[in-house]
């Protein structure tokens, strides 16, 4: 109750919207949560260009920061798996030299949009390169300001995962909470196991990448090759 989120998911004011919409327009998707705390959830800031993150701090220096980083691995074949699905395919039905292209491409359907690979974001930044975009915003903002969790604590504990979001947003909380709703999978991709191929070229792919991040984080991280 001490929070307030938008109706609108993913605002993207700060990346592709930033020269469409005026800040006056950005502020009123929030007015209706004046006195509480308010904030979004756009997980495309994660691959902000610096100077956009800079534009986030000169408006917002007191912001919370809260990121949950996955496996890349599975991250990047979840993301083929939503692709696929909403070309209405199976990764069957798709030659393996295009399934790489556009696991290399990040992915090929939004070239068009240009959404991952140029406009806004850090260009040629892979939405797996988690490290390079922590280092963008900790050039920024102050360490304190960002929570890192990862997909695997929340799997296993979310109501765990709700406490240290409490405490990092300094906000009261019981601790106490429908344990059926927070196990409740939301938006989920069809079922699918990564074929030996992908694997493979994902494991080399974000091998460095996770060596990285054991070596920041440990915990969950260490268990993702």
């Amino acid at each position: 109750p001490q929070l307030f989120l938008p109706d609108m998911k993913e605002t993207y004011y700060f990346s592709r919207n930033f020269n469409e919409w005026s800040l006056r327009y950005y502020a009123s998707i929030f007015q209706d949560g004046c006195g509480l705390m308010r904030g979004e959830v756009t997980p495309g800031y994660g691959i902000l260009k610096p100077k956009y993150i800079r534009e986030v701090y000169r408006l917002l220096p007191q912001a919370r920061l809260l990121m949950i980083v996955r496996n890349p691995i599975e991250r990047s074949w979840s993301g083929m798996r939503r692709v696929l699905g909403k070309l209405g395919k199976s990764h069957d039905e798709v030659d393996e030299q295009t399934l790489i292209k556009w696991l290399d491409l990040e992915w090929m359907y939004q070239e068009d949009k240009a959404i991952s690979l140029d406009g806004n974001y850090e260009h040629g930044l892979m939405e797996g390169d988690y490290t390079r975009c922590i280092d963008n915003w900790l050039a920024v903002f102050p360490k304190e300001s960002l929570l890192v969790m990862f997909f695997d604590e929340l799997v296993r504990d979310p109501a765990q995962v709700l406490i240290r979001v409490s405490k990092h947003l300094d906000i009261e909380h019981e601790g106490i909470w429908d344990q059926e709703k927070l196990r409740e999978t939301v938006n989920a991709n069809p079922s699918s196991t990564m074929p030996s191929y992908i694997r493979e070229f994902l494991s080399e792919k974000y091998s460095n990448e996770i060596a990285e991040l054991q070596k920041r984080f440990g915990g969950p991280t260490m268990n993702w090759l």
